[in-house]
């Protein structure tokens, strides 16, 4: 395991981080590589995640921009796939993410999943706090 990061903080957090982890396996699941790279500000940074391991592998890229005064992160998943035991699943569109900490409050846009034989898609945005939250899906054959 090997990370490297620089992080200052002065009127804004601001930095980079580098974690890069090697031959993990527990039980049935093998990571051969991962590799999570994060780097920018308060105000716009941006985070890549990437695993290659089995059963699963893949990547994904988060992007976003933090209102300290108003607690909350606003943001988007995008470049996002995923290589599972039944094909890959891939992101259509990004999905956009909104976060309030006062409240513990998400929302997590429509997006929808895609792989060879079918799509799953999360039609209305979901409203999630520690109290409460539902999400409406809908899977069909391509």
């Amino acid at each position: 395991m090997k990370v490297d990061g620089d992080v200052r903080s002065t009127d804004q957090i601001q930095g980079q981080l580098a974690v890069r982890v090697e031959q993990l396996k527990q039980d049935a699941l093998e990571v051969n590589l991962l590799q999570l790279d994060g780097k920018g500000t308060e105000k716009q940074h941006t985070l890549q995640l990437k695993v290659d391991g089995k059963p699963v592998s893949g990547q994904l890229a988060l992007a976003g921009s933090f209102d300290r005064q108003q607690q909350r992160w606003r943001g988007n998943l995008n470049n996002t796939r995923f290589d599972t035991p039944v094909g890959e699943w891939r992101l259509t569109r990004a999905i956009a993410l909104d976060y309030l900490n006062s409240q513990q409050k998400i929302s997590v846009g429509p997006h929808c999943w895609q792989n060879p034989d079918a799509e799953v898609c999360v039609p209305k945005t979901i409203e999630a706090s520690a109290a409460s939250g539902q999400a409406s899906v809908v899977a069909e054959p391509l």
